[in-house]
C-alpha cells in the first residue's frame, strides 16, 4: 500500500520570506539576527521557519 498522503499546501510567498530574512541579516548581520526578529519580519512561527529551510539559530 502506497502512503498518498502529505502535509499541508504552504500559505506564504517563498519570495517574501527569503527577502524579509536577507534584509533583516543585512541590517543587524547573521550573528546579531535573533530567532525572533526572523519570525517578526517574516510573519511565521519558528516551528515553520525550522521546518522550511531548517534555520539553526541557537
Amino acid at each position: 500500500m502506497v502512503n498518498t498522503l502529505t502535509g499541508r499546501p504552504r500559505e506564504f510567498d517563498e519570495e517574501q520570506v527569503l527577502t524579509s530574512a536577507m534584509e533583516a541579516f543585512w541590517r543587524k548581520g547573521y550573528e546579531a539576527t535573533p530567532l525572533v526578529g526572523l519570525t517578526e519580519c517574516t510573519c511565521m512561527n519558528k516551528a515553520s521557519l525550522h521546518r522550511y529551510k531548517e534555520i539553526d539559530m541557537n
